[in-house]
């Protein structure tokens, strides 16, 4: 799943049906009143567009969403709590290239990441540890909120 982040339309729509769906749009609609650079600056948090599927059900093609900002030098204890939790990296080798995945694995410095569908179909398409094998824990930039 490749993320793109840009700043986000208040009007746009959300794929999400319901009480919940009310939710999340009033709150990206406030988040859409605080500037985006005031955003960054004291909370860390970038908005973001997702692309793709690789994480449904989870996250949907074109759904919203909040990251906040990690550093790259993770202290042990915030990465073991980052298991099972779904995150931003960026590779070093795809520089500007962003992926959203679920940490499944942790081994000392080395993080497991997957996609959340499991359709076989898409098997050959994923981009994440399945194809890249184990990753250090500073391609992690973010955890999605």
């Amino acid at each position: 799943m490749i993320l793109a982040i840009k700043r986000l339309n208040r009007g746009s729509k959300i794929s999400k049906m319901g009480l919940f769906a009310n939710f999340e749009n009033l709150a990206f609609n406030f988040l859409g009143v605080i500037p985006e650079k005031v955003l960054k600056k004291f909370f860390s948090i970038v908005l973001a567009e997702v692309e793709g599927s690789s994480m449904y059900p989870t996250l949907r093609d074109q759904e919203r969403v909040a990251i906040r900002m990690l550093s790259r030098t993770l202290k042990d204890e915030d990465l073991q709590r980052l298991k099972e939790k779904v995150v931003l990296i960026e590779r070093e080798e795809l520089p500007g290239i962003y992926l959203i995945k679920r940490i499944k694995k942790i081994d000392g410095e080395l993080i497991w990441i997957e996609g959340d569908n499991k359709n076989p179909e898409l098997n050959d398409l994923q981009n994440d540890s399945r194809k890249f094998g184990w990753m250090n824990k500073s391609v992690i930039i973010g955890e999605v909120l």
